[in-house]
């Protein structure tokens, strides 16, 4: 199934956990009001219609015949059971939307991992001209891993949390605008401190897989250049470099650490708060001469108020370890919206032999500015062994990997058969050829 699927089902379990949540806070008072006779018991039976206040007057009746018939003590007992199927049921809910959730996520990073790997297939041998091995490995490894563990794993917190405290605010509303208004009004001073450390957190994690990119490249290279390293006794030249860079790692990473680590103690400190201005002013409303709220849907008030803090708090943490996985997905962003520079034309002619003759005319190609080849004329026919000899870096390699369209020319074409090469499919003329690299 599309993700869309999986995600769909993911918001109607989390809609079905906030239901029943609210439900339980919206029995609780007016239950508990009937049982300790704060509230006169019903004795008329409601008409039934599929309403919240239809409900709860039915409920209310319910419980208002159990306690006239059996007792406030069996009364109670139905009460608690009618309490431990909603939670019942609302932690069915939040398995079943974690259950779709699962795969959402896995799919999600491994079809990242398979598409920046076929990405990297595809570009031009020009890509990686200026660019390390290792930074490439670490795109590919480290980050893609660090998506997977910053913004992958709060996904599901992504939907749930937001849609949580709305459902939450819009049922605190109907209790009381009035300390909602308030509440919303304190809020926003609380996101712009969280916010405010967040934008600094991506900024200094994306420095940090730089660092890491460039601890990785020194490994690669020293591996692969051990024969001339020790050869060149540089052996303490290069354990200085990496100390060196291990070293500017370790003080981002700490920094990173320390300002991930501020998130948890700083949104429960802001959130203690926010609930003691709002237990200031609504207990200021309670207790004022023209009171607005009554004593208990004060108490039910901020019962479920506290329950928007643990969301609230998860979701400032998400934010900030998210704020690490977005620096990680800018890197891999990177490759998978880098240009194919070597394009097949539409309308492309198929080839399927070499016939005559491979002929480059005037041709000229650079990397960046300088150039490497500049107005070359060379003519080979069918059945000739040509042998390229020069100095290191005079552009022998490059005059070869232009005729499988490895690179492009800048000037000027190379032709075989009096046929452009950018005329042909691509696949068809490296199928014409036999290449037997310097690494073989």
């Amino acid at each position: 199934m599309p993700y869309w699927v999986y995600a769909a089902l993911n918001v109607f379990f989390n809609l079905f956990t906030i239901v029943f949540s609210l439900f339980t806070f919206a029995l609780l008072a007016p239950f508990l009001s009937l049982l300790f006779g704060k509230t006169e018991l019903m004795t008329e039976k409601p008409e039934f219609s599929f309403s919240s206040d239809s409900l709860i007057d039915y409920m209310n009746y319910t419980l208002s015949d159990i306690i006239q018939s059996q007792g406030p003590m069996n009364a109670l007992m139905t009460i608690c059971f009618v309490l431990l199927g909603t939670f019942f049921l609302r932690n069915l809910g939040r398995f079943m939307s974690l259950y779709f959730m699962a795969k959402v996520r896995v799919s999600a990073v491994r079809d990242i991992r398979d598409e920046v790997f076929n990405k990297i297939l595809v570009l031009p041998l020009s890509f990686y001209h200026t660019r390390k091995k290792g930074d490439i490995m670490a795109r590919v490894t480290t980050d893609v891993q660090e998506v997977e563990y910053s913004i992958m794993n709060y996904l599901d917190m992504i939907i749930r949390d937001p849609i949580t405290i709305i459902a939450y605010f819009i049922f605190l509303l109907s209790m009381s605008p009035s300390l909602t208004v308030f509440v919303i009004i304190v809020l926003p001073v609380t996101g712009y401190l969280i916010g405010r450390i967040g934008r600094s957190l991506r900024r200094k994690s994306k420095v940090g897989q730089d660092k890491l990119a460039g601890l990785l490249s020194t490994i690669e290279e020293s591996i692969g250049g051990l024969r001339i390293i020790k050869a060149f006794n540089s052996i303490n030249f290069m354990d200085k470099k990496f100390v060196d860079q291990n070293k500017d790692y370790a003080k981002v990473i700490l920094s990173i650490y320390r300002r991930r680590d501020l998130s948890s103690p700083m949104s429960e400190f802001l959130s203690s708060c926010v609930i003691i201005l709002v237990l200031w002013f609504g207990g200021g409303l309670v207790l004022g001469g023209e009171s607005t709220i009554s004593g208990e849907i004060f108490i039910t008030y901020m019962l479920v108020f506290s329950q928007i803090i643990p969301p609230a708090k998860t979701f400032a943490t998400g934010y900030y370890s998210m704020q690490k996985g977005l620096a990680s997905a800018d890197r891999i962003f990177d490759i998978l919206d880098a240009d194919e520079v070597i394009e097949e034309k539409p309308d492309a002619e198929a080839i399927s032999e070499f016939k005559s003759k491979i002929e480059y005319r005037n041709v000229t190609f650079r990397y960046e500015e300088d150039k490497v080849l500049e107005n070359i004329e060379l003519n080979i026919e069918k059945g000739k062994i040509i042998a390229l000899v020069g100095q290191s870096g005079g552009g022998k390699s490059t005059m070869v990997d232009l005729l499988p369209r490895f690179y492009d020319t800048v000037e000027g074409g190379i032709f075989i058969d009096d046929v452009n090469l950018k005329d042909y499919k691509i696949e068809d003329v490296r199928g014409l050829m036999g290449i037997v690299t310097q690494e073989s």
